[in-house]
């Protein structure tokens, strides 16, 4: 009985598997400070180039600042916490 209910849920253990992945990739992607210093150099070409007006150039702007700094803190206080552990 076990294996048949094994067989009926294995497609659905797949795509749950698959989904947990993307999500798992997606925020390490969009955590990555690498990955905002990108858009960050290609926001400010957009904006030079003409592709954006000052005021959208500006929230992007402040919002992906915003989020490189929250990065950061948490990557400090991260180090802090493993320093008092030794």
């Amino acid at each position: 009985m076990f294996l048949l209910d094994d067989l009926f849920l294995l497609p659905w253990r797949g795509l749950f598997f698959i989904f947990k992945e993307i999500t798992k990739r997606a925020e390490a992607e969009l955590n990555d400070p690498d990955t905002i210093r990108a858009r960050l150099r290609e926001l400010q070409f957009r904006y030079e180039a003409g592709d954006l007006e000052e005021g959208a150039y500006q929230a992007a702007f402040s919002q992906l600042v915003a989020r490189l700094r929250t990065l950061q803190e948490e990557a400090e206080e991260e180090e802090k916490g493993e320093l008092k552990k030794e």
